[in-house]
């Protein structure tokens, strides 16, 4: 019996891992390595804010064959609906050759509740199983203060709890190509 339970776990994490394989090859017609990867995605999409039309979510996923821990912040939101995010930064390359990254904003942090996001937080240390995927959720980063048209940014995922010297992963550059055409205002980039 123990033997039939074994093999049915590890054929429901194999499905996941294969899966997870192949929609990151079709995503970028790339082999995916076999570890932790994370990845920037971009798509359309519009929370009020004049001029800026994209949305920006980083998420790392397990590709290796054997779980990871990772730091996750799981809440129920505003909404009373329950999700987990990963914790990061956003950074904006900087003219300076000595500090190539400067940090935009730091959310490690934000796994606290607040009024108009999180009801209640825990932050927990727990497996990332292969195949499965966290991400930071969308925002709207090009709103972000200091962001000019032409500046390159980078998301920078926390997998464990934040301190200096703490195990990050940074996702690949992308530009800046919008910006806010009201700058009289306060928006609030994440929904």
């Amino acid at each position: 019996m123990l033997a039939v339970v074994g093999v049915t776990v590890l054929g429901w994490m194999g499905s996941g891992w294969v899966s997870a394989h192949r929609q990151h090859y079709r995503r970028t017609g790339e082999f995916a390595p076999l570890t932790l990867s994370v990845e920037l995605w971009a798509r359309e999409g519009s929370i009020g804010i004049p001029g800026i039309s994209r949305m920006y979510e980083a998420g790392v996923t397990n590709f290796g064959i054997l779980p990871r821990r990772v730091l996750r912040c799981r809440y129920v939101d505003d909404t009373a609906n329950a999700g987990q995010m990963v914790l990061y930064r956003v950074e904006r390359k900087a003219a300076s050759a000595k500090v190539p990254w400067e940090t935009v904003v730091d959310l490690k942090d934000a796994c606290r509740p607040y009024p108009t996001a999180f009801g209640s937080t825990e932050l927990v240390t727990t497996w990332l199983w292969p195949g499965e995927q966290l991400s930071t959720g969308e925002e709207a980063t090009a709103a972000r203060g200091p962001f000019r048209k032409g500046d390159r940014f980078r998301f920078v995922l926390y997998m464990e709890p934040p301190s200096q010297g703490s195990h990050t992963i940074a996702t690949r550059e992308e530009v800046i190509d919008e910006v806010v055409e009201d700058s009289e205002g306060a928006y609030r980039v994440r929904h």
